[in-house]
């Protein structure tokens, strides 16, 4: 598993709006999908597959929309 930002629910859609707006991710996307579960649920209701696209489009968006600050597991 990778590393996941340490973000509380409303801080991590805070940040999925940001991403959003910024066209890191897009509304309908399979990485749109996962963030807000992620958020909602968090990082261990994720699937095998769902954590790969978080570790792999999610957190790196995440990381330069916050500037890689508070990495840490959810």
């Amino acid at each position: 598993m990778g590393s996941v930002q340490r973000y509380s629910e409303s801080d991590l859609l805070s940040a999925i709006e940001g991403l959003l707006a910024d066209g890191e991710i897009e509304s309908g996307t399979p990485a749109f999908a996962v963030a807000r579960q992620a958020a909602y649920q968090g990082y261990a209701s994720l699937t095998a597959g769902q954590q790969a696209i978080y570790d792999r489009v999610v957190l790196p968006a995440l990381e330069r929309w916050t500037g890689g600050s508070d990495a840490g597991e959810m």
